[in-house]
């Protein structure tokens, strides 16, 4: 997959060390990956470590998934009362102002973390846990049958195990 932000360097939210950090101050900034032109993502749960002493900092923060890179929907929040170390965000049920029934059966393509108009995105990693399927345009490839696996983006390439 390939990473992108708004500013920083998104690979030290995805590398497995919380001793590294993006640290973007500004409200709106945002950060995630790009799973490719033939893979899609079904999420289940957005784990979060934010920067060391900085958990204030990500309060009111989205978890957003795109399909074409370009219009987002807000899948999971990080919520007002978030701790130091993990944070876990579990992506089902109602999500971005009933907009999305159920976000855990949509597979996106593109998945970031964004800042709340009140917080900023400083945190020391970033996993988002589910499965990959292929692309719609795909499945005629497979004869119309869906294809899964697990996978954990929480390098700078996505890990399907």
């Amino acid at each position: 997959g390939k990473l992108f932000s708004s500013g920083g360097y998104p690979s030290n939210a995805f590398d497995g060390s919380v001793t590294t950090t993006i640290a973007l101050g500004n409200p709106g900034c945002y950060f995630g990956v790009d799973l490719g032109l033939h893979s899609r993502a079904l999420l289940h749960e957005v784990r979060i470590y934010p920067d060391y002493n900085e958990a204030h900092r990500i309060v009111n923060g989205k978890i957003e998934g795109s399909v074409d890179g370009v219009n987002y929907i807000t899948i999971g929040s990080v919520g007002s009362r978030e701790q130091e170390g993990w944070n876990s965000v579990h992506i089902s049920g109602i999500a971005a102002q009933n907009l999305v029934a159920n976000a855990s059966t949509i597979p996106f393509r593109f998945l970031r973390f964004a800042g709340h108009s009140t917080s900023s995105c400083h945190l020391a990693e970033l996993e988002f846990l589910g499965y990959t399927v292929a692309a719609e345009t795909d499945r005629a490839r497979f004869n119309g049958a869906g294809v899964s696996c697990n996978i954990t983006v929480a390098t700078s390439e996505p890990s399907v195990s």
